[in-house]
C-alpha cells in the first residue's frame, strides 16, 4: 500500500471575511488532520494501477484526486484544493512526496487544481 506525504507551502493563516483559517484533507467520510503544520501523511490502495481508498475522490471521467478543504474561523468550508493523482503518480512507487502551493498569486488560499511545486 503506497504512502503519501503532502506539504502545503506557505498557506495563509487568515482570509477575509473568514478570519483565522485552517485546512483539512477531505475523506469520503470525515476528515484527516495534518500530522504537523501543513503536512498530511496517509496511504491509499492501488488496484490494477488505480488509486482507491478513503482519501480518493473521482470524476465521471475516471480521474482520481484528493481534496484539501479550507475552513473559516467558524468551521465553514469556503474553498478546496484538488490534487490530481496524475500530477504526482508516475510509477508504482511505495512512497510519494508532493509539495503544493498553499497560496494563490493574489495571496488568497489556494483553490481549484493544485499547483505542484517541484
Amino acid at each position: 500500500m503506497p504512502t503519501l506525504r503532502i506539504t502545503l507551502i506557505d498557506p495563509p493563516e487568515e482570509f477575509a471575511p473568514y478570519g483565522k483559517i485552517h485546512h483539512k484533507m477531505q475523506l469520503k467520510k470525515g476528515f484527516l488532520q495534518p500530522v504537523e503544520p501543513n503536512v498530511y501523511e496517509t496511504s491509499f490502495e492501488l488496484v490494477d494501477g488505480v488509486p482507491k481508498g478513503e482519501i480518493v475522490h473521482y470524476h465521471g471521467d475516471k480521474r482520481r484526486f484528493i481534496y484539501i478543504q479550507w475552513l473559516g474561523s467558524h468551521g465553514q468550508m469556503f474553498r478546496r484544493i484538488k490534487l490530481l493523482f496524475e500530477h504526482f503518480m508516475d510509477s508504482d512507487a511505495e512512497r510519494y512526496e508532493v509539495s503544493i502551493a498553499g497560496t494563490m498569486k493574489d495571496g488568497s488560499p489556494a483553490c481549484s487544481t493544485a499547483k505542484v511545486i517541484p
